[in-house]
């Protein structure tokens, strides 16, 4: 679709002004892709081209994790207090753009505004504070073997990771990856979906200043151009997943041949049980039940553990589904 066809979206009275063309954040800045491509990014709301992001490969890839270990050192050694505010900074920063990101989700993924309004963002946002606290919190350990000897632990940063998110929730699963990542002083090259690049492209335009250039890097691109050679990549110390389940088992064989951990969301099946014993013992439980059934509606069914089929009691389904269906 040609950009003549790109639009400005208007979602009660939030305007997003986007560029026409939105490149990398490596290093902390914008760097436009070594190849020069590009690709358009169409919303599912009209079927019109958002915007152009970058259409990066390896080559962008290897510049964004060259940025990732040139600050690694120096990131991994900052004190975890100063961690936890930038941490903060960056919840406070999303939190005062609240309607923003989330018109940015709607029109990037499709979902209603009320739910990135209302679970998407606020969500996101409460993930970075909560890490935020967690690693002020975190401690080691120290036991005495013996007259001259004591053993002690504690935790040090993994070093460079890879996390590559998926479509469906995108700025929540970014942050689902984020924050303990960058909590934990490690150093991150992210690649959202390229379906649904929006959302962390103008994150980063809020956040990309919080953070020391080189900490966190966002390459755009498709799965095998971009995605392959950050999950196989011998230069990160972990690769988080989320995505289908094909594509899972190609990035566990990767980590499994560089001895790598590996933090794998797939997709799955999520069958919902109702039993007529269940209801006898619990006035609450046909609408208790029915609201859980009925998730299965809420963000496009994109949801890994939405209700994808109902097997009900017999002698419990006609009352059931007379519920469900008002």
């Amino acid at each position: 679709m040609d950009i003549a066809t790109r639009i400005t979206p208007d979602t009660y009275g939030t305007r997003l002004d986007l560029k026409t063309q939105y490149d990398n954040f490596i290093d902390g800045k914008w760097q436009k892709p070594a190849d020069g491509e590009y690709f358009d990014n169409v919303t599912p709301v009209t079927g019109q081209v958002l915007t152009r992001n970058a259409r990066s490969k390896e080559r962008d890839v290897e510049m964004a994790l060259d940025a990732a270990h040139r600050a690694a050192p120096k990131w991994g050694a900052t004190p975890a207090a100063e961690r936890a505010r930038m941490l903060m900074q960056i919840a406070d920063v999303m939190e005062a753009n609240l309607e923003r990101l989330a018109t940015a989700e709607t029109w990037d993924n499709g979902k209603p505004i009320r739910e990135a309004r209302a679970a998407d963002i606020p969500l996101a946002i409460d993930h970075f504070r909560y890490f935020a606290s967690c690693i002020r919190s975190q401690e080691g350990g120290l036991s005495e073997i013996d007259s001259d000897t004591v053993a002690y632990h504690f935790n040090e940063p993994l070093g460079v990771v890879g996390q590559i998110i998926p479509w469906n929730f995108p700025i929540l699963m970014a942050a689902w990856k984020l924050a303990p990542a960058l909590a934990a002083g490690n150093c991150v090259v992210l690649k959202p979906a390229e379906q649904t690049p929006l959302g962390i492209l103008l994150l980063m335009e809020l956040i990309g200043d919080i953070l020391p250039p080189g900490v966190l890097n966002v390459v755009t691109g498709f799965g095998l151009e971009a995605g392959k050679p950050l999950a196989s990549s011998k230069r990160i110390a972990k690769i988080a997943f989320t995505g289908e389940t094909t594509t899972g088992r190609l990035i566990m064989q990767y980590a499994s041949q560089n001895i790598i951990p590996v933090t794998l969301e797939l997709g799955g099946k999520s069958p919902n049980i109702f039993f007529a014993d269940v209801a006898a013992q619990d006035d609450d439980f046909l609408d208790k039940a029915i609201e859980g059934f009925v998730m299965f509606a809420l963000n496009q069914g994109e949801v890994c553990t939405c209700p994808s089929r109902a097997l009900i009691q017999e002698s419990l389904y006609d009352k059931f589904m007379e519920r469900a269906l008002k």
